[in-house]
């Protein structure tokens, strides 16, 4: 085992403090467990940058979000083809919740979208500022997605046009 001096500046020093207290054992042990989830999460194939991390770990804990399997998605946008007008009001009822929880954290049109990315959603090509180019996970969540948005950015009050392609939707701020 090597030995090394480490310095620490004051914030740093009192989370090791805090991690000590709620978790006990050394320093030693605490910067070893903390060099290893680094080195674990750093040496995945594909790394989650820190943003995407922080939302999923914020969405997830805040336990009004769940991991939703791709099948089950895939269902659900496929039955959602015959769905009901009362099931559509009920869409455009979470858009306009989504509306009012997001109003005043984001700025643009892209802000929200990259949520729905992170959410996994869709994918977003940036084609311009302002001008977006969406890919649904399936082509059957196109009326969803679309739906969605129009109300979403409608309480936010950022004004879209949402065009449909064959299998994308693209979305221009106006």
């Amino acid at each position: 085992m090597s030995r090394f001096t480490v310095s620490l500046d004051d914030p740093t020093d009192e989370m090791l403090d805090y991690l000590l207290k709620k978790y006990g054992g050394s320093k030693s042990e605490i910067i070893r467990k903390a060099i290893k989830c680094f080195f674990e999460r750093d040496s995945q194939k594909e790394r989650i940058d820190e943003t995407t991390l922080k939302f999923y770990l914020d969405h997830l804990k805040s336990e009004e979000h769940l991991l939703f399997d791709i099948s089950f998605w895939r269902i659900f946008t496929h039955l959602l083809q015959n769905a009901p007008e009362e099931c559509w009001k009920r869409i455009r009822e979470v858009g306009y919740d989504h509306g009012e929880q997001y109003k005043d954290k984001i700025d643009s049109a892209y802000e929200f979208l990259r949520v729905l990315e992170m959410s996994n959603w869709l994918h977003i090509h940036v084609d311009r500022k302002g001008k977006y180019t969406l890919i649904p996970r399936n082509i059957e969540s196109m009326d969803l997605i679309k739906t969605f948005l129009e109300t979403v950015f409608e309480r936010i009050e950022i004004p879209i046009k949402i065009e449909e392609g064959v299998g994308k939707l693209r979305v221009l701020e106006i």
